[in-house]
């Protein structure tokens, strides 16, 4: 592999947003002339293996890059979810689960919430022994409660924790000592959950979706799949289109 060739590469598209694989196809062609189809997309793909290894290029989609990288989102863990962690896993250890602060969203708002809670996430048959569980260790916790419940309750409330279940192959974290929802996750759920979040609707989910689209890494086919679970992937790609992304954009392809 040519070095040069990487160089005018990451030269060439250094201003671009993102990057298409048929579009280094082309670059690639016309710098080093034309060849065998096989042999341009072994070139291509080395090309594209070199720098995602190197930290240059950085995939957000079958076929689509970017060059200039963006944070991962990472979700903090304060005294009440290790607590709720700890608790839990005593009890089933090998049980999926998610947990999250709705005050990690707060950083992307203009209004500020006055208060937040904690979702838990877990399978539905054990959400209600979860509830019990939980509540004997005193913490404040509700069971899928509804819009009126939680405006009358949980809204005025200290540290509710919402217990709902989790949606089978829901983009998690792993990585970390407990499990959370990844960036794609939230932002879906936001979106779908409306009773639960309806702080965060409006112009405040718009300014969520653009802040965290704007200043971390999205992985889309991730959200859109796990929209496409939740059965809402045409409404979520109509509202990216509408107000976050350019239509024509092959992210949206």
């Amino acid at each position: 592999m040519n070095a040069n060739i990487e160089i005018l590469f990451v030269e060439s598209f250094k201003t671009a947003d993102i990057v298409t694989r048929s579009e280094i196809k082309k670059f690639y062609d016309q710098k080093i002339g034309h060849v065998d189809d096989a042999i341009l997309e072994a070139r291509v793909s080395k090309l594209i293996f070199k720098l995602k290894n190197r930290g240059q290029l950085f995939p957000i989609k079958r076929g689509v890059y970017r060059l200039n990288a963006k944070r991962n989102f990472s979700l903090t863990a304060d005294n009440l979810i290790q607590k709720i962690q700890n608790t839990f896993e005593k009890q089933y250890s090998e049980v999926l689960y998610s947990i999250w602060s709705s005050q990690n969203l707060h950083q992307f708002m203009n209004l500020q919430p006055f208060g937040h809670f904690y979702i838990f996430e877990t399978e539905k048959d054990i959400l209600e022994s979860t509830f019990y569980l939980l509540k004997e260790n005193n913490i404040n916790v509700f069971i899928k409660p509804n819009k009126d419940i939680i405006e009358k309750y949980i809204a005025e409330s200290k540290n509710p924790v919402i217990i709902k279940q989790i949606i089978s192959r829901s983009p998690l974290d792993k990585s970390q000592i407990m499990a959370t929802p990844t960036i794609e996750k939230i932002l879906v759920d936001i979106f779908c959950d409306r009773d639960i979040f309806y702080f965060y609707q409006g112009n405040e989910l718009k300014n969520i979706f653009i802040n965290t689209f704007r200043n971390y890494h999205i992985d889309y086919s991730k959200l859109l799949n796990y929209a496409d679970r939740r059965k809402q992937k045409a409404k979520i790609l109509h509202y990216l289109k509408e107000n976050i992304i350019d239509s024509k954009s092959p992210l949206l392809l």
